[in-house]
């Protein structure tokens, strides 16, 4: 199955974003960072986030518990 960009891009915008979700999705969890490259806009809220935390290391949360959350949020297929 051939799949062209041209087609997808196409799509309605909300089918655009599902299928931007789904494939997004199928990364596993441990993905190489140059793989999945982070946008300057992840960067700076990472940046941000550990500057809050070394403030006040008592309101921070494990990585593992956080994702856990995160996939109990997330709506099912």
């Amino acid at each position: 199955m051939v799949i062209k960009v041209e087609q997808l891009l196409e799509l309605p915008a909300a089918e655009r974003h599902r299928i931007a979700q789904l494939l997004w999705d199928s990364l596993p969890d441990d993905a190489d960072l140059d793989v999945v490259p982070l946008s300057a806009g992840e960067k700076c809220e990472i940046d941000l986030a550990l500057e809050e935390m070394e403030r006040d290391p008592k309101d921070a949360r494990p990585y593992e518990e956080i994702v856990a959350d995160l996939r109990r949020q997330r709506p099912g297929p």
